[in-house]
């Protein structure tokens, strides 16, 4: 047994050299991540777009569909847009905001139609914070899961009815989520209310007691500070898996967290600089690279000096053009 450990570990360290595997390794798309603790009802709202563009021409040239929910009453908004420009967004944001409610926060990506001016500002106006997801696939996770949710009730309506026609319908998709009995919250989103907040709360976030464990507790950390990691890619979880999965450029870990007692990191690249956000640890992967390893040009982008003073300025493959630089034609060889 110890023999068969030893190979095993002879494996995996061989594996993280080669670089084929650790762009191609299977993603984990299902972990364990750290919840989103909230005060109360409107205290933070999730908004994302969902693409029916496909659908657009039986309904009127509707492309999207904002979904906006409360992440603690699980209350959800839904409103067609036809395009994503920032003022469709943001008018669509301000006929959910006229219905009276309005949260102290709203979490979305980083796409261009929510950092736009016109939705920054109708925020500002109202003194409604803007968080941004930082990294992973999963980006505001709430609504993803209303999301698809939604779709599903969309599609068997299509079904149904036997026509593409849903836009009309949109707000009964709406109002039957809102209605529909919600397993975390133990009842119906339109039935919560300031009187039953607190007891929520508690339900909601209270630690459940668990059973003792029996099993040999685990080291928190898989990685060590210094250690050189690709990450995964900020992709849609249903890409199709040939694609490579894992960034070309390699990171270096620069901080352990234990946050709500699940490891997660903090990197920087090549040049010392923070990367924004953390990681958890089945977005990383541990990577064998050495100087002395033989690094992919792209392509060459200028040449200067003759004979053997010859040099070429290339862009790195996988690397952001910050990491271009000059090299001796001499070191540069076909593969």
């Amino acid at each position: 047994m110890e023999n068969s450990f030893s190979v095993n570990i002879k494996i995996r360290k061989w594996l993280q050299r080669q670089e084929p595997y650790s762009l191609q390794r299977p993603l984990k798309r299902s972990f364990k991540r750290n919840r989103v603790i909230v005060i109360g009802i409107d205290d933070q709202w999730d908004v994302d777009l969902m693409d029916m563009s496909k659908f657009s021409k039986f309904n009127s040239g509707y492309n999207f569909i904002l979904v906006v929910i409360d992440i603690f009453s699980k209350y959800v908004w839904l409103r067609p847009l036809k395009n994503k420009k920032g003022e469709s967004v943001a008018n669509a944001l301000k006929h959910v905001l006229s219905e009276g409610r309005s949260p102290n926060r709203i979490r979305t990506d980083k796409g261009q139609e929510f950092r736009s001016r016109l939705v920054e500002s109708l925020l500002k106006q109202r003194n409604i914070q803007h968080l941004f997801a930082q990294n992973t696939e999963i980006k505001a996770n709430y609504v993803e899961r209303v999301i698809k949710t939604i779709k599903s009730k969309i599609m068997r309506f299509i079904t149904s009815k036997q026509s593409y026609d849903y836009v009309d319908n949109l707000q009964n998709f709406a109002n039957s989520y809102n209605k529909t009995f919600h397993r975390t919250i133990g009842m119906a989103p339109d039935k919560v209310n300031i009187s039953k907040e607190t007891n929520l709360w508690w339900k909601m976030y209270w630690p459940k007691r668990l059973q003792p464990k029996t099993e040999k507790a685990r080291k928190p950390f898989r990685f060590k500070i210094g250690d050189k990691v690709r990450i995964t890619y900020i992709r849609n979880p249903f890409t199709r898996e040939y694609d490579e999965k894992w960034s070309g450029e390699i990171f270096k870990i620069s901080q352990r967290i234990l946050r709500g007692g699940l490891p997660v990191y903090r990197l920087i690249d090549f040049q010392d600089e923070e990367i924004s956000g953390t990681f958890y640890q089945s977005e990383v992967q541990k990577v064998d690279v050495r100087e002395d390893d033989m690094w992919k040009v792209e392509k060459i982008l200028k040449t200067k000096g003759k004979g053997p003073n010859k040099q070429y300025y290339v862009k790195w493959l996988h690397w952001p053009k910050k990491f271009n630089s000059w090299i001796k034609a001499r070191d540069l060889s076909d593969i």
